[in-house]
């Protein structure tokens, strides 16, 4: 459950209960990261897939496009898959070489667009009108990112013997999407799964 802590974030659930949605975009980035190609999507792009996942109601998806571009030493630069589904359309990516550490999730809607910033942030746009909330700056960091607010799911549901909050096939979802990108990485550049760290 620890990757998906995005889903239970409070401003990306608001995100998730904008009405009629027809586009998502979510993007992660880094100052200038180096990690082996297949590595950086397991460890960073799965936030941004597994988000677009959630945001669009995870479905299932049609017409799956994947971007890859590392350098000569096998190091990701950057990584996206776009998809479509449920009657939208939903762009994830990583850039490895952004100069800043930032992560965004928009939500374009016939009601307009709505986005958070960093999870700490969400503006929305409606016709001429714009407003921006921001996360109380006495908020637990692990409430802002969603890892408490998982915890407590997780506890409720095995205490009331509900099901996972977060559903094998949803996670198998989001998996399935990394690894078929990751196959598009050159066999000599793959990781050493024995230098895998424990996660």
């Amino acid at each position: 459950m620890a990757g998906f802590n995005r889903r239970f974030a409070p401003m990306n659930r608001q995100l998730a209960a904008v009405p009629d949605k027809n586009t998502v975009t979510v993007l992660k980035t880094r100052v200038a990261a180096s990690e082996p190609t297949q590595y950086a999507l397991f460890d960073l792009l799965i936030h941004p897939v597994d988000t677009a996942l959630y945001l669009a109601g995870f479905p299932t998806a049609g017409n799956i496009r994947y971007s890859l571009h590392q350098d000569e030493a096998g190091n990701l630069e950057q990584a996206g898959v776009t998809f479509t589904g449920n009657g939208l359309k939903a762009d994830a990516s990583v850039n490895m070489l952004a100069g800043a550490n930032y992560e965004e999730a928009t939500v374009y809607a016939k009601t307009g667009i709505a986005r958070t910033i960093n999870l700490n942030q969400y503006q929305q746009w409606q016709e001429s009108a714009e407003t921006t909330q921001l996360a109380p700056d006495w908020q637990d960091t692990l409430e802002t990112r969603g890892l408490a607010p998982m915890v407590r799911a997780f506890i409720d549901a095995v205490a009331q013997d509900q099901p996972n909050p977060v559903s094998p096939e949803s996670s198998l979802m989001t998996h399935h999407m990394i690894a078929n990108l990751a196959e598009q990485v050159k066999p000599s550049q793959k990781i050493d799964h024995k230098l895998w760290p424990n996660r």
